[in-house]
């Protein structure tokens, strides 16, 4: 299905708000990632960027990542859809937000850098430490 903006409110504690705006290329995920099967949430995003990527080809994105809390399937589902957005656009910008003394978080940004970076070349990550 064709998107120009994709919104997904807060669903309690335990599922992210997602935003993601195709015409302006800026995709926002915030808040905490906790539910029990990542992948079958996360696959419906990957799936809309995919069918939506033509509009992303040749063009720069901006993932921007404000996460309070993380489990560990959400971590490598986060991974693929960011892994998604550089194996289809030209330049990945990526802003990754936690709370100052969140150490897990920082973590979490650290460890999908890393593994981005034996991959593409075509992305820049900004770890912010933010006081909420």
């Amino acid at each position: 299905m064709e998107y120009n903006t994709y919104v997904c409110k807060r669903d309690g504690n335990s599922l992210p708000e997602i935003d993601f705006d195709f015409e302006k290329k800026i995709f926002c995920m915030k808040g905490s990632s906790s539910v029990s099967d990542p992948e079958e949430f996360y696959k419906k995003l990957e799936t809309i960027i995919r069918e939506n990527g033509e509009k992303l080809k040749n063009n720069s994105v901006n993932v921007i990542c404000e996460f309070d809390y993380i489990n560990t399937g959400s971590t490598k589902c986060i991974y693929n859809l960011i892994k998604r957005f550089c194996e289809i656009s030209q330049k990945v910008l990526i802003e990754w937000n936690h709370a100052e003394e969140d150490e897990d978080t920082m973590e979490c940004g650290m460890f999908i850098e890393e593994e981005l970076l034996s991959e593409y070349k075509n992305f820049s990550m900004q770890m912010i430490k933010m006081a909420w």
